[in-house]
């Protein structure tokens, strides 16, 4: 079963995000995906207590903000999202070039290998495709986590955390985002154990 097949198969059951929770409904939505076609794979708690009516000692918002020191209990760094993805029982792996080529070629040896792959760009910036570039964040704008399933041409289905009972399809290719900053370029796989 491919990554799409098995979103096709939840899509109706997942959550969108509320404000500034995207990198955690993104690992969320990942691995419920993940465990759609390996039931045996680690669970992790949902993003927000309240979606399990109290049935969890702590949620991922709540782990954010304990271990991160997250007020608003959100990803917002690539180390965090390293730890986070390694406490959930996954095996993080960055894309270590900066040139779009590789990142691109990344998402599609990943997602091919049955690997979703997590992304950061910069939110509010109409952004042309799913390849993050260094940026800097002003008050409109902020780090956003989206969700990588497929690549097929020049195009990516992408899980978005604020929708995410629909595909997109977004072109690869950079940003278009203001000058270079406090961005960092991230590409995220789950690994299966």
């Amino acid at each position: 079963m491919t990554l799409v097949e098995a979103y096709n198969q939840i899509h109706a059951t997942l959550r969108p995000q509320v404000q500034g929770t995207c990198g955690l409904y993104s690992f969320y939505n990942a691995v419920q995906i993940l465990r759609q076609i390996t039931p045996t794979l680690p669970n992790v708690p949902t993003p927000k207590k309240c979606e399990t009516a109290g049935q969890i000692p702590m949620s991922l918002r709540q782990y954010a903000k304990r271990e991160f020191k997250s007020g608003q209990g959100e990803i917002l760094s690539e180390p965090e999202m390293i730890a986070f993805i390694k406490a959930g029982g996954y095996k993080p792996l960055t894309c270590g070039k900066d040139d779009d080529r590789s990142k691109t070629d990344f998402f599609t040896i990943q997602t091919r290998a049955g690997h979703p792959v997590m992304v950061a760009y910069l939110a509010g910036n109409a952004p042309s495709g799913v390849i993050p570039v260094p940026n800097a964040a002003s008050g409109q704008e902020g780090g956003h986590w989206s969700l990588v399933l497929a690549t097929h041409g020049g195009n990516a289905s992408v899980v978005e955390p604020n929708a995410p009972n629909a595909l997109k399809i977004l072109k690869l290719g950079s940003n278009q985002c203001p000058a270079p900053g406090l961005g960092t370029r991230i590409c995220r796989e789950l690994g299966r154990h």
